[in-house]
Formats: C-alpha cells, structure tokens, sequence
C-alpha cells in the first residue's frame, strides 16, 4: 500500500488565460487575466503528468494533465503531483477512478448539499502499489481494454445515426 501522503499534493486556484473548473468537461474552460494567473501560479502550477481530482461536487473524478500548455484549475480541483520513481501517473490515475478509491472517497466526503472531500482527507488514501514495471503492464491493459471500448461505442453511435438516417430516407422518399 502507498499512501498519498506521499506525494507533493496541492490545491489552490493558480489561474492564466485558461482555467479548468470541471474536470468531466475538461474542455470547458473559462477565461481569467493574465495578471491573475502570473500571481497564482506561484503557489501551483499544474504540469503534464499531473492528476487533476475533483473534491467538490462529483467527487472522486480524476483526469491526467497531457499538454505542456500552461493553465490554472480552480479550487474544486485538487493537483496530485506524483513521484515518478515510485507511480507511474496513468497507474495512479487508473487507481483513482477505480471502485478502490472511489469508496475510501465516498466514506471521507464531508458537507450534505455539495460534498467536499479534503485535502487532508485524500491524503490520507490507501493505493496499492505494485512495482513500476507490474504498474507499466497494468496500465497497458486498462489503456488497450478502454480504447476497445471508445472503438465499441464510436461504433454503434455511427451504426445508430446511419440507422436513423435511413430510416427517415424510407420515411421521406
């Protein structure tokens, strides 16, 4: 077992011109001053190979940082910075959207309307940690098994409008 604790964990809002506040749309940014982002970037700054997890909210959601771009998360993000010696970051993210994490998350929220889970709270997650190597190959089956399913799925979502337009070409001619 690892414990986060570990790891270099921070949370703060370190904003540019382009600021993540929804880790499920992580395409959803919105646009802050440059001014802004230049004086919070000073206390984190998120970097490829980062996790990025949502503590507020829908809790739990973890996505991985895959741009050298420079940007800011919000507060209901927290920035997980892992080890590279000891955690390979797609292995941890893996982890964190895992059934594993997902329930030592739920059983730490804190707060009834929004749940918020803590800093201090994610610090303290268990995560089993094989060695580099056994994370390595870990990592390549979930990546292989989850490409076959965006296959899968962008599949039947072309047979399915395909169908649909066939069926008003019928309907219509």
């Amino acid at each position: 077992m690892y414990n986060l604790a570990r790891q270099s964990i921070n949370v703060d809002i370190p904003p540019r011109d382009i600021c993540i506040y929804n880790i499920e749309r992580i395409s959803d940014v919105k646009y802050i001053s440059k001014e802004l982002h230049e004086k919070l970037k000073k206390r984190v700054l998120p970097k490829k190979n980062d996790i990025l997890l949502a503590k507020n909210g829908t809790t739990g959601v973890a996505a991985i940082v895959n741009t050298d771009e420079e940007f800011s998360i919000y507060v209901s993000l927290a920035l997980l910075r892992p080890n590279l010696q000891v955690i390979n970051p797609r292995y941890l993210l893996h982890f964190i959207n895992s059934n594993i994490a997902k329930i030592q998350f739920n059983n730490k929220l804190i707060g009834i309307g929004v749940p918020n889970l803590h800093l201090s709270e994610i610090k303290t997650t268990k995560i089993i940690l094989p060695s580099l190597k056994i994370q390595k190959i870990i990592v390549e089956k979930i990546d292989d098994f989850n490409s076959e399913i965006d296959d899968l799925m962008n599949s039947a979502i072309n047979r399915k409008k395909t169908a649909q337009e066939e069926f008003e070409k019928e309907l219509f001619e």
